[in-house]
């Protein structure tokens, strides 16, 4: 519903702010495919060889893709998003009232 919201207004009511949303959907979303893989071998490996080795071999690389792109590039992209607005880059183009309910 959040997400929702947010795409409406920055669509419909103010008509600006959308590029940021989506580009922090897509840092949540490229991890989704190797995730996905990498869930099911991991729940399926005791039972298949092929899960286990495959879970073994994609482990590492999980991690450090999910770690650079969540924990580092999400956090520094608000980061970043959060001075701009902070430093009044939003003042005229966003209302006062949507950036603060965006944040709720």
């Amino acid at each position: 519903m959040a997400v929702l919201y947010v795409f409406i207004t920055s669509r419909y009511v103010v008509g600006y702010g959308g590029f940021a949303i989506l580009l922090l959907l897509t840092f949540a979303e490229v991890t989704s495919p190797l995730q996905n893989i990498w869930s099911l071998a991991r729940y399926m490996k005791d039972e298949v060889e092929a899960a286990a080795r495959l879970y073994g071999g994609l482990s590492p690389y999980f991690y450090g893709f999910y770690t650079v792109v969540r924990g580092v590039l999400g956090p520094l992209f608000v980061y970043k998003m959060v001075v701009f607005y902070l430093k009044g880059g939003g003042d005229g183009v966003v209302p006062v009232w949507a950036w603060f309910l965006g944040w709720l």
